[in-house]
C-alpha cells in the first residue's frame, strides 16, 4: 500500500491529475481502517473500494452488462443459474400450497411443436417456436437446480404456478406474458430483459411439462 502512495498516486498527480481530478483505488479484499485512513489522507479527492463495494457497483450495473462482464470472466453460465434459482426461491417463499404430489412424466411428453400449435394461435406458432428453441437451452440449467430441492418443495412449486395460472383469465399467450409479468414486477425488474427471459424459462418449462396450458388427448 505504501508502494502505491510513493509510486502510482504521484504518477497520477504527474500526468493524470488535471484531466482526472478524482482518484479511487480498488482492491479485491476489504478494506483496512489503516488502509482507508492512508488513501483518505492522500492529497486531492481520493478513495478506495473493497470487495463489498466492487459486489454492490456490479449489483447496481443494468443486466446487459451484467452478462458482458460475466462473459468477460467466464461465468455467464453461473449468473444465469443465480437468476433462476433466485426466482424459484422466491416462488416457493411466498406460497403456502401444500396439494398433493405433481410428477414431472418424461414419458408423457409431446414435441413442442404439438404443444404450441394446440395453445398458441396459427399467427404465432412461428415466433413461439423461435422463442422456445432459446428457452430450453435453459431448461437442464433448471433441471439441475430443482434437483437440489426436496419433493414436498417441488411440488409446493409447481402448485403454486398451476393457481397462479388459473387465476389468470384469458387464452395461454396471454396468460403466460401476464404471469411473466407479475412474477418479475413481484420479486425482479420488469426493466431487467434477463430476469424477465429467466422468468419466462420456468414457465416455459412447465408448460414444457404439460403442467400449465392445454393438453393433448393422450394426457387427458
Amino acid at each position: 500500500m505504501q508502494q502505491i502512495k510513493e509510486g502510482d498516486f504521484e504518477k497520477y498527480q504527474k500526468n493524470w491529475k488535471d484531466k482526472f481530478p478524482n482518484w479511487e483505488m480498488y482492491v479485491n479484499h476489504e478494506v483496512s481502517p489503516e488502509q482507508f485512513t492512508l488513501i483518505q489522507g492522500l492529497d486531492g479527492d481520493t478513495s478506495i473500494k473493497g470487495i463489498d463495494q466492487i459486489l454492490s457497483i456490479v449489483d447496481e450495473l443494468v443486466s446487459s452488462k451484467k452478462r458482458k462482464l460475466a462473459a468477460y470472466l467466464g461465468i455467464e453460465n453461473f449468473f444465469i443459474q443465480d437468476y433462476i434459482q433466485e426466482i424459484i426461491n422466491d416462488l416457493l417463499n411466498a406460497s403456502n400450497e401444500e396439494d398433493k404430489a405433481l410428477h414431472f412424466d418424461r414419458k408423457t411428453l409431446v414435441p413442442p411443436q404439438k404443444k404450441i400449435e394446440l395453445n398458441f394461435e396459427q399467427e404465432d406458432w412461428d415466433g413461439m417456436n423461435s422463442e422456445m428453441v432459446l428457452v430450453m437451452a435453459e431448461f437442464n440449467t433448471i433441471t439441475n437446480i430443482l434437483s437440489g430441492y426436496n419433493d414436498d418443495e417441488i411440488n409446493t412449486l409447481k402448485r403454486r404456478v398451476i393457481n397462479d395460472y388459473n387465476k389468470l383469465s384469458g387464452n395461454f399467450k396471454e396468460r403466460l406474458y401476464n404471469l411473466t409479468d407479475q412474477y418479475t414486477t413481484t420479486y425482479g425488474n420488469i426493466k431487467d430483459d434477463e430476469y424477465v427471459k429467466c422468468v419466462k424459462s420456468i414457465l416455459l418449462y412447465m408448460f414444457e411439462q404439460c403442467l400449465i396450458g392445454r393438453k393433448t388427448e393422450n394426457e387427458l
